[in-house]
């Protein structure tokens, strides 16, 4: 709530069902009201207004480049894909993304960040730095087909058959991962 000379502005996010996090990562929108003294009957509130509009459908996380007020933690998110693709995004000192496919072949490593180009490695040609994850985040979530979670400048998509992501800048750039192998875009 913030007070404004004589009335109250009362402030909610709107989580939906299927959102990762119960306090970050909130992608219905947020929603606002007035309260206001009538004199009479005391104080009187209007009726809810959608202030931001809600992500679009599928969208599970969403944290903004902002770090989030209510828990002060910096956009980073840890997540898999089809138990066989690992993804990291850390959108606030190294703003990256890096996603690891393990698989029958030698496992393929993929990072981009704006203003870098894409780097593919393959861990049987070279030495190549794992997305992985720290036991203390154990259990990590699991994105499902056609979800996406958007963390700060990236957006990364399941695809259909929830076995490949696809992790892009607004710009388009970035890349798709999978069993297919990998492949930059834009």
């Amino acid at each position: 709530m913030t007070v404004s000379g004589a009335t109250l502005i009362e402030m909610r996010t709107i989580r939906r069902r299927d959102d990762w996090y119960p306090f970050s990562g909130r992608t219905g929108g947020t929603q606002t009201r007035t309260w206001a003294w009538d004199g009479a009957a005391g104080m009187a509130a209007t009726p809810w207004v959608q202030q931001q509009p809600p992500q679009a459908p599928g969208v599970v996380l969403w944290l903004p480049r902002v770090p989030d007020p209510l828990n002060g933690a910096p956009p980073v998110a840890l997540f898999q894909v089809a138990n066989r693709i690992v993804c990291a995004i850390d959108d606030d000192s190294l703003v990256r993304v890096r996603c690891t496919h393990v698989g029958n072949a030698p496992a393929v490593t993929v990072t981009s960040g704006p203003g870098r180009p894409v780097r593919i490695c393959r861990s049987a040609t070279r030495k190549c730095a794992l997305a992985e994850v720290p036991a203390a985040e154990q259990p990590v979530p699991v994105l499902h087909a056609r979800q996406s979670v958007i963390v700060g400048l990236f957006t990364c998509r399941a695809g259909p058959g929830a076995s490949a992501v696809r992790c892009t800048l607004a710009s388009g750039r970035g890349f798709t991962l999978g069993s297919h192998g990998a492949r930059r875009l834009g």
